[in-house]
């Protein structure tokens, strides 16, 4: 009986698991999709903002784009914990990011973000 519950907790817990990455892949389409656009406005719109533009709209900007970079950095850390975490020890992960011929991250190219135009 209790092995027959535990059986069906797993069967549960990786229905949920399966769930939650659909989720997550979803979720990061959606922000793709959004960071697409928002260059395609910011391309649009650079001519519209001008050098000595209101300081509080220079300021606003400059903090959107360092909070979406600190936002970017942590998804990616996350991705790198979960990665490590269904391909063995965090450790062992560790060792092979950076590693040459060892993408650390998908094949997938990614999108710049308004705060690494520059470099």
């Amino acid at each position: 009986m209790r092995a027959e519950r535990a059986a069906q907790r797993i069967m549960y817990l990786e229905k949920r698991v399966q769930e939650l990455e659909n989720e997550r892949n979803e979720n990061e389409m959606e922000i793709l999709n959004l960071q697409f656009q928002l260059k395609a406005i910011e391309v649009q719109c650079l001519s519209y903002v001008p050098k000595d533009a209101d300081q509080d709209l220079r300021e606003s900007i400059s903090a959107w784009k360092t909070e979406w970079s600190a936002l970017k950095r942590k998804r990616s850390r996350k991705k790198e914990y979960a990665g490590s975490a269904t391909s063995g020890s965090p450790q062992s992960h560790a060792r092979t990011i950076g590693s040459p011929g060892t993408p650390s991250r998908s094949s997938r190219p990614t999108p710049r973000t308004p705060g690494s135009a520059g470099g």
